[in-house]
């Protein structure tokens, strides 16, 4: 399924066909993985992807190249995700600190928010930025 005119999904938002930007979450802050809902999966080009198997990407930030990759559950309505290695996860923790410690405390309603805007360079390479704000640009 791939519904181009879907433009927020859960914690995601479509900015435009290169732009995707993902609140971060508990999952996402401590245990180095996001779930991607099948409305944008056709961001990620994910539509191929077949249950049980992966696919590995590189998340480039700041001029540095990280290596995480798309999976497949396989389930009967199949979940997919983007997992990251630890070098990745403890630049989100830093960058987002008081999120990290509410979170890792098991404060379930921390105060403000952060997002991870995914630049999509090409199928295997996206450009990741953070913020604190959604800028629809």
């Amino acid at each position: 399924m791939s519904d181009k005119s879907i433009q927020q999904a859960f914690s995601w938002k479509v900015i435009s066909d290169q732009k995707i930007v993902k609140q971060i979450d508990k999952s996402a802050m401590l245990y180095k993985t996001t779930g991607i809902p099948v409305e944008i999966r056709w961001f990620f080009t994910l539509e191929q992807l077949s249950p049980g198997k992966k696919e590995n990407v590189t998340l480039l930030y700041e001029g540095n190249h990280y290596d995480a990759f798309f999976s497949m559950g396989v389930q009967e309505s199949p979940r997919s995700r983007l997992v990251w290695r630890s070098d990745f996860s403890s630049i989100i923790q830093s960058r987002f600190q008081n999120l990290y410690r509410s979170w890792k405390h098991d404060n379930e309603d921390p105060e403000g928010s952060g997002y991870i805007v995914f630049k999509r360079k090409s199928a295997i390479l996206y450009e990741v930025f953070f913020d604190t704000i959604i800028n629809d640009k």
